[in-house]
């Protein structure tokens, strides 16, 4: 004898019908139902999104879009189904491709309730089972199965419609379904993009009213271009045309600098523009070129993020980031100016191993801490000191430990210096060739 709420799905065309549940004698749950050979995730492939990775699969199960006009079909049928579930208090707590079943007329068929939250007071198909797959499961669903309710079936269908339109899983930072299906309508794309609020309160409260939002923003939709899914590796669904000069220059510029920088927004900016994208819609564009670009430009991104470290503990190491700028094909010039880019502000630039500040002092040497530190060489370029140089030791920022230092006019000292100052015995060496040896304390010569 079925369960109230499993008997009133029966009469659900979009729910697959459960002949016959229970548990087996060592407490294993089972279920019957009718044998449907397809199901979504057939028609989407994996949720491998890897360019190596994709690359390496069969074509049937690389990941893909489908048609637009035919998501939507299969949206409307996954929401009547699904209404009918929350009228009765059922929450399916594992919406995901795979239990989405098609039948031979190309129709949905809603299935594996085996781990669905029954309603209060009625025990659930399945309580020791894990709750959900995580690539389709709502932020509280991770924290709780059992303490969610229909919204977190409604953030599973908006990863399941996205999946279906753009081919790919709303992870992190995503861009709007209609940046990559500009054909969608804004209506329907605010529609999918509230289901997939990390917080339930922003998202519609079941099934049964989000159907009633999809019906009347689908009216607004009109008539849909005909096109057929494409292969994520491939780049996923077109543009319109007036988008591909902007989508170009975004993608020549993250390929030769690894990212979007503040200089290059202006001409961004006048590009998007003339096509009506507004700012939002352009980081949109942005973020969706960058997914597309993901294992080619990983690598410079991972580059970039490793100066930003060494300058940010101020400890740059000039050989280490050469090399590892060779191995993304940057030439010297190049590393150098992104270098350069990301200094303190009281350094100008840096090349061919050289620091240059906006006092006009120039430093050649290791940098620790964000300061001159080690053997290096400090050149004078303001003040009295103007065309004076010291080679030797530093510390903290200043000249320390051994070293010499040259004066403009030919003169030079050898010793021992610290915080920038002789200390301790040297030898000054006069431009005439004469000699004198020197005991330096507190900056004054002792002898």
């Amino acid at each position: 004898m079925k369960h109230g709420f499993f008997a009133s799905l029966e009469e659900e065309p979009h729910v697959v019908n459960v002949m016959e549940f229970g548990e087996l004698e060592d407490g294993s749950p089972y279920y019957v139902m009718p044998y449907l050979r397809q199901s979504l995730s057939d028609l989407l492939g994996k949720d491998v999104f890897d360019v190596a990775a994709v690359e390496e699969l069969p074509e049937p199960e690389r990941p893909r879009s489908i048609p637009l006009e035919q998501a939507l079909t299969y949206l409307e049928q996954i929401l009547m189904g699904l209404s009918v579930a929350h009228k009765q208090g059922l929450v399916h707590r594992d919406i995901k491709p795979s239990n989405i079943m098609l039948t031979d007329k190309n129709e949905i068929r809603l299935a594996d309730f085996g781990i669905a939250k029954a309603p209060d007071g009625v025990h659930s198909t399945v309580s020791s089972l894990g709750m959900g797959s995580r690539n389709y499961m709502a932020p509280e669903q991770r924290q709780s199965a059992k303490h969610v309710d229909a919204s977190a079936d409604i953030y599973a269908i908006g990863c399941v419609t996205y999946r279906m339109i753009t081919g790919r899983l709303p992870e992190g930072r995503f861009s709007d379904p209609n940046v990559s299906v500009p054909e969608l309508h804004q209506s329907l794309n605010d529609l999918i993009v509230g289901c997939l609020s990390q917080d339930k309160a922003n998202r519609v409260v079941d099934a049964r009213l989000l159907l009633n939002r999809f019906r009347e923003a689908k009216e607004q939709q009109g008539e849909i271009a005909d096109s057929t899914g494409t292969w994520v590796a491939d780049g996923g669904p077109s543009l319109r045309d007036e988008l591909k000069p902007l989508r170009d220059r975004i993608e020549k510029l993250l390929l030769d600098q690894g990212e979007i920088i503040s200089s290059d927004r202006g001409n961004l900016n006048a590009l998007a523009r003339i096509v009506d994208l507004d700012t939002e819609g352009l980081d949109a564009l942005i973020l969706s070129v960058e997914e597309s670009l993901h294992q080619q430009v990983r690598p410079i991104q991972n580059f970039l993020a490793l100066i930003d470290e060494q300058v940010a503990a101020g400890d740059i190491n000039p050989e280490a980031l050469t090399m590892a700028g060779e191995a993304i094909g940057w030439d010297q010039a190049k590393v150098d100016s992104v270098i350069s880019e990301r200094l303190p502000k009281n350094v100008l630039k840096f090349s061919q191993g050289t620091f240059y500040y906006e006092s006009g002092d120039r430093y050649e040497g290791n940098y620790k801490d964000g300061k001159r530190s080690g053997q290096g060489t400090s050149y004078c370029g303001s003040g009295e000191y103007k065309g004076d140089r010291y080679e030797g030791n530093h510390k903290d920022g200043k000249f320390s430990g051994q070293g010499i230092y040259y004066w403009e006019d030919g003169d030079r000292y050898e010793g021992n210096f610290k915080d920038a100052k002789p200390s301790g015995q040297g030898t000054y060496y006069s431009k005439d060739g004469s000699q004198e040896k020197q005991n330096w304390r507190d900056g004054k010569n002792v002898w």
